[in-house]
Order: structure tokens, then C-alpha cells, then sequence
């Protein structure tokens, strides 16, 4: 039985409402755009970690190669280099996963050291794609005659009484980093590779009035920023050499800032 000329135009009818309807299109729009975006999620995810991945394995590089190379003689065999490397290597955090590349090469009559360091980063979201996992790699070098300038920039502000969980406070915890940081860079016995430096995180640092006429406080007043805050008045008969003196003659007590 054939449908009637009314039922056939109803059938078109629906048709074209059907095609012209949108009904719903954000929620398939949506279903197929949610892929694409958590995978670009994914990738910006994996991305980060390996950038903070990356700059923690040149942090470990740099200490690798300075242990190495503060301890070069004209005699340091290359042999010997790639042991002291990989036992500093051993000793840095994610030792697990990293990796000496071939040994350390030596130049210059043993007075630079280069090597390179390689760790293998897990992915996590790009594995939908097949990619588990990235390497990375870090190559630098040193030069055992060079005599580095550290500066210091210690928080001294109130916020650093606070007790950590260790115990301490983190004052005590930043003192006790920066005398670990000295002795492996300055290690005792071996001539010194590095000068340092204290630089206050707020205006000043106590030092103790116990160090009043070190060696290495500015008792001379050369420093181009000793005379902040003060003022000398020209052709006045006598003039301080330096805050100390300055103390002294109004015979007042350094309180070690």
C-alpha cells in the first residue's frame, strides 16, 4: 500500500526540520573537542615537569663538574675525574635516575673539566600518544684555576623565627645551607675556589659586635655605598674615615650591623 501524498509530505517534512535543526550541537561539539583539549592539557602538563626537570638536572650538573674540578691536579687522570664525578653524582637528589655520559674530558693541562649528565623524564598524559617518556641532558664544564665570586642573599626578616619541622628555625636552617654550600665549594685542606659574600635580604645584617676590626669589614669607609644615610659637610675640621671612626669619636658601641 503506497502512503498517501499527505504522509510523503510530512516524511520530507521531518527531513528538513532534522537537517536544519540544532539542536544539541554544542554537546556534540563539545564531545568532540574534549579529546583534543585534554590531550593539549596533557602536553602543557608534561611540558612543565620537564622544563623543572630539566633545570634541576643543570643544577646537578654544575655541582658535578665543580666537584670535579676542585679537585684537579696536573696529575688528575681522566679515570680518576669520572670516579669523583659519579661519586658527586651519586650524592645529588634523583641520583636514581641520572646518569654519567661517557667519562670526563679533561683539558688545557687538566685546569678545565667538561661532562654531561642525562636523566630519563616519565610522561604521563602524552603516553595516549605513545610518548612515554623524554630524555634529557645537561653538558657543562669548569675551569679548576678559576676563582669564583659568590654573593649570599640571606632573608633575614622577621618571617625567618619560624620553626621548621625539623625543629629549627628557618634562620638556623639558612645558616647552617650556606656553611654546607662554603664547604663543599671551599672544601678544608684544599686551596680556596671561591670568595664569598653576605648580602642582607632587608637593609642590614648582624655580624656580632665581636667582629668589630675584621678583615673583612670596611673599616676604611672605600666601599661606594659605606656612607648611605650619611652626610659629610665639606670643610669641616676633622672628618670620619669610616662609621667605626665615627663611633669611636662619639664613643659610641658597633652593635655588629
Amino acid at each position: 500500500m503506497r502512503p498517501s501524498p499527505a504522509k510523503k509530505l510530512l516524511f520530507w517534512v521531518s527531513i528538513r526540520r532534522f537537517r536544519l535543526s540544532q539542536d544539541g550541537s554544542v554537546a556534540i561539539i563539545f564531545s568532540m573537542m574534549l579529546l583534543p583539549v585534554m590531550l593539549a592539557m596533557g602536553v602543557a602538563i608534561d611540558y612543565s615537569r620537564l622544563v623543572a626537570k630539566r633545570t634541576a638536572l643543570q643544577s646537578t650538573a654544575d655541582y658535578v663538574v665543580l666537584s670535579v674540578a676542585q679537585k684537579l691536579t696536573t696529575t688528575t687522570t681522566t679515570t680518576i675525574a669520572t670516579s669523583i664525578a659519579n661519586s658527586a653524582l651519586n650524592s645529588a637528589p634523583d641520583a636514581a635516575t641520572l646518569s654519567l655520559v661517557g667519562n670526563v674530558t679533561l683539558s688545557s693541562n687538566n685546569a678545565q673539566a667538561c661532562l654531561t649528565i642525562q636523566n630519563t623524564v616519565s610522561l604521563i598524559f602524552t603516553q595516549i600518544v605513545g610518548l612515554n617518556s623524554a630524555p634529557l641532558s645537561a653538558t657543562v664544564c669548569a675551569i679548576a684555576t678559576l676563582t669564583a665570586e659568590i654573593a649570599l642573599v640571606m632573608d633575614n626578616t622577621g618571617s625567618m623565627n619560624q620553626v621548621t619541622l625539623s625543629g629549627t628555625t628557618k634562620m638556623a636552617a639558612a645558616k647552617q645551607a650556606a656553611i654546607n654550600l662554603i664547604n663543599q665549594v671551599n672544601p678544608s685542606g684544599n686551596p680556596a675556589s671561591a670568595s664569598f659574600s653576605v648580602v642582607p635580604f632587608t637593609t642590614s645584617v648582624n655580624v656580632g659586635a665581636s667582629f668589630a676590626g675584621a678583615s673583612w669589614l670596611d673599616t676604611s669607609g672605600l666601599s661606594s655605598i659605606h656612607w648611605q644615610n650619611y652626610t659629610l659637610p665639606s670643610g669641616a675640621p676633622w672628618l670620619p674615615t669610616s662609621r667605626f671612626d665615627l663611633f669611636n669619636k662619639m664613643g659610641a658601641t658597633w652593635a655588629g650591623c
